[in-house]
């Protein structure tokens, strides 16, 4: 029965099951949430057990990026439960993130082997995904009226826990928009994650010059986080143009770099009316120049407030949330409540991961990362490079964030992961085919 359903799924056009993998690609990555039900955790979980029935099937041993990420889902659980079940809503938060990332990974695996996708065309749909939400974006911060309202409300169906009102007055000083994320950093870091795929899988260079100008606008009016990927993006990208392409290229593409940037000012200023709402953009976006201009001080707010406020253990007295963690969801910053003896005081992805997982974990979890860099860098090909580029960028600005097993964000560096075992399966598979050709040659 499952083979004669895998039979006819392949069947169908290579296109029809592009389409479909993009509509897959959207429920995980966008999967709308109802209340405490999470639909990307569902989803994540109906697209990828298909690939542990075919696991199990093809009888072969688990690579190591699998065992991590099964590793993962017993740790969790055994934290899970070792904390109890007083507070489900406090201990069930970081359970239920992991559970996600793994079964994302298995998602991945399933779309490939399922519907038989090329590993590229997958990263390609994926950039078409992204273009949704960066789309959404630009309806909801430069339409009016009638229209903007329902894309500002739109928002609130993948965001429900925030108040329709609470949600409105946020977004309508028209500063910043979160298209379709839970937080405006998120809504950003997206955005730049579209120009990072846009620079290595657009062939036309017009078009990809238009989607970095659209893109780093779109970062403009979301956060200083995504802008700031952005910037990491493209720095990440010109040393692989050196590398690959020679210096010629590299200066022609600097500069390249430097007009999109100015041109993208330039098209705001010029051809949008409403100067006032824009100002407050580029007044937010490019605080410390304003800072510099008008004080003589080179001033970042939020790289302050990250050092000061957020890169700090404060409050955690507990050492034994240091060793093993808590692995429950951060209290509020404001909360009073007496019993919040170990109150987490920091948006810092390593410091909640710190708090939640324990120093081990949280140097194992960094040292993985870096073990996936090494074992791309031995492929050396441009889909190797793009994924280092992305693990590097997304481990800085963890620094502000946390991105560490995060919805959307972090699910491109399972890519990675995903990835690199593909193409590890495939160096095992030819290997093993020569080898099984060369008794029959020989005799």
């Amino acid at each position: 029965m499952y083979n004669q359903i895998l039979s006819s799924i392949q069947k169908l056009s290579y296109a029809t099951r592009l389409f479909i993998s993009f509509i897959i690609c959207i429920l995980l990555l966008y999967g709308p949430r109802f209340g405490v039900v999470d639909t990307s955790v569902l989803f994540s979980i109906i697209f990828g057990f298909p690939y542990i029935v075919i696991f199990f099937k093809q009888r072969r041993s688990f690579s190591f990026n699998e065992k991590f990420f099964i590793y993962l889902v017993i740790y969790s659980f055994a934290l899970f439960f070792l904390e109890g079940f007083r507070d489900f809503s406090h201990n069930g938060h970081y359970f239920f993130r992991i559970i996600r990332s793994s079964f994302i990974y298995l998602s991945f695996h399933s779309i490939s082997s399922i519907l038989n996708i090329k590993a590229n065309d997958l990263f390609k749909t994926l950039l078409t995904v992204l273009g949704i939400h960066l789309l959404i974006v630009y309806c909801q911060y430069f339409t009016d009226g009638v229209t903007k309202d329902f894309f500002l409300h739109l928002n609130t169906l993948f965001t429900p826990e925030m108040n329709p009102s609470e949600h409105e007055k946020m977004v309508m000083s028209g500063i910043r928009v979160r298209g379709l994320m839970k937080g405006f950093d998120s809504a950003g870091i997206m955005i730049a994650l579209m120009a990072h795929f846009s620079l290595y899988y657009i062939r036309n260079n017009f078009i990809k010059v238009l989607l970095l100008v659209l893109t780093f606008i779109g970062t403009l009016i979301t956060s200083r986080v995504g802008l700031v990927t952005f910037i990491c993006v493209m720095f990440l990208y010109l040393p692989y143009v050196y590398i690959t392409q020679g210096i010629k290229k590299f200066t022609i593409q600097a500069t390249l770099c430097l007009a999109i940037f100015t041109s993208s000012v330039m098209i705001i200023h010029s051809f949008f009316p409403n100067s006032q709402l824009y100002q407050k953009s580029f007044g937010r976006a490019f605080h410390t120049y304003y800072t510099y201009v008008n004080s003589n001080k080179l001033e970042a707010t939020s790289v302050s407030d990250t050092f000061v406020n957020h890169l700090t253990l404060k409050n955690i007295d507990s050492k034994r949330i240091l060793l093993i963690g808590k692995a429950s969801k951060q209290e509020p910053m404001t909360s009073n409540d007496p019993r919040s003896l170990n109150k987490l005081t920091s948006d810092v992805g390593y410091i909640q991961i710190l708090y939640n997982f324990g120093i081990m974990n949280l140097l194992l979890f960094i040292l993985i990362h870096f073990k996936l860099i090494n074992a791309l860098k031995i492929l050396r090909n441009k889909d190797s490079y793009q994924f280092i580029a992305l693990i590097l960028t997304i481990l800085f600005i963890t620094i502000k964030g946390p991105y560490f097993f995060s919805r959307s964000v972090y699910d491109f560096i399972i890519l990675a992961f995903f990835y690199e075992n593909v193409m590890r399966q495939q160096y095992y598979k030819s290997r093993n085919n020569v080898s099984a050709k060369q008794p029959s040659e020989n005799g």
